[in-house]
């Protein structure tokens, strides 16, 4: 009961952190109240890229079933834990209760659906409210609602698809999940979980993409007024100006509470958040279902993240360049990630006994990690373009 309610405490506290984060980032810029909003929707995007590239590469280590340098491997598990508000991965609850992985299976699934749940019925009730002060409130709250989706679904989706994923053993020692090699695959209580973690993977790795979509869907009308059609009749630029103009002067209280999923994008790419959570599952969740440990489940990995920088390169999404310019960066820096977990792979970069190289590339890949976060920096704190 105690570890129940304090998960639940954390993983409220960490959404709420987020959801407030923007308002402070807006205050590190020195903004004035009027600008604030023009503040929070640059600055957005790039926390959402930034977040989006740690809970892909946090997993990395697991999936690929590879020990990577020391020192990479220490500041991507802290530096991932903080950016991603994980802090439940890096509290000791072994101390405070006896736990297994089955217990946090539950907990990282249980929690999210408790809090949600309560989020959307105080949403509903706010938004039957005459009051327009109470509507307003109510399109917070499922803002919260939107973040909180954002934050937990990478991990709970993980949790689901390590579930599935065990070691056979020679000699006949059997079947052992490979996340807790204490619990066997082969009990009555392990093929439980199963069904529990396939009930789960319903909600979180299909049900909160189809929830985007259904919501974005509903609303395309008024979010996509016909950009392509005036870019080709007034050019591009004047064209998703237009479409922009039309689709702010348009809004209304339905599409407003969805803005959390579409605000940074242009028009014509109202759907691209849909784009993007799938993208985050297949390179952290699913990965662990691709052929695990094997050298082709690298290059498979690789070839899909090239894959989705093809997607991103073709369609650029976001209407900032700066904005273009970051998610493309942070792909490339995935892959250059994946591309080191192959080289450790197969061992081709070094010898065995050669301690500097193998120094000198874990510092390398250490410090790479920091690129995309650095020019994220720059871009929130340079002088807008008049």
């Amino acid at each position: 009961g105690n570890l129940i309610l304090l998960v639940f405490f954390v993983i409220s506290a960490r959404t709420f952190f987020c959801s407030s984060l923007f308002d402070f980032a807006s205050s590190l810029l020195n903004v004035s109240n009027i600008a604030s909003l023009a503040a929070r929707r640059r600055i957005s995007p790039m926390l959402k890229i930034l977040l989006s590239y740690f809970q892909i590469a946090s997993g990395l280590s697991f999936a690929y079933e590879l020990r990577f340098p020391p020192v990479f491997s220490n500041t991507i598990t802290y530096f991932s834990s903080i950016v991603t508000f994980d802090f439940i991965a890096i509290m000791p609850m072994n101390c405070m209760t006896s736990t297994d992985y089955y217990t946090s299976l539950v907990v990282y699934t249980i929690i999210p659906i408790m809090l949600g749940i309560m989020l959307l019925f105080t949403s509903l009730a706010l938004h039957k409210m005459d009051s327009s002060r109470m509507k307003r409130m109510s399109n917070h709250l499922f803002d919260i609602f939107l973040t909180l989706t954002f934050i937990v679904l990478p991990s709970a989706s993980v949790k689901i698809f390590r579930t599935f994923s065990c070691q056979t053993f020679d000699d006949g020692y059997g079947r052992y999940l490979k996340a807790d090699f204490s619990l066997s695959c082969e009990t009555d209580d392990h093929k439980w979980y199963e069904t529990y973690a396939g009930l789960m993977a319903v909600v979180f790795p299909i049900g909160i993409p189809a929830f985007y979509y259904y919501k974005l869907r509903s609303v395309k009308h008024k979010l996509d007024p016909g950009q392509k059609k005036y870019e080709v009749t007034i050019g591009a630029e004047r064209g998703m100006k237009k479409a922009i103009q039309e689709r702010e002067d348009n809004a209304d209280n339905e599409t407003m509470q969805l803005s959390f999923l579409w605000r940074a994008y242009e028009p014509k790419c109202w759907w691209f958040e849909c784009f993007e959570t799938i993208r985050k599952l297949v390179l952290s969740g699913g990965l662990v279902m691709l052929a695990p440990g094997t050298v082709s489940q690298i290059i498979m990995s690789m070839l899909l993240c090239l894959g989705s920088m093809r997607v991103y390169s073709g369609y650029q999404p976001f209407i900032s360049d700066d904005h273009d310019i970051l998610a493309e960066l942070s792909q490339w820096q995935l892959f250059f990630t994946m591309l080191a977990a192959l080289i450790l792979k197969v061992e081709a970069s070094f010898a065995p006994n050669e301690f500097q190289d193998r120094v000198a590339f874990d510092w390398i890949l250490t410090l790479m990690q920091f690129i995309t976060p650095t020019i994220g920096m720059v871009q929130a704190f340079a002088p807008e373009e008049t």
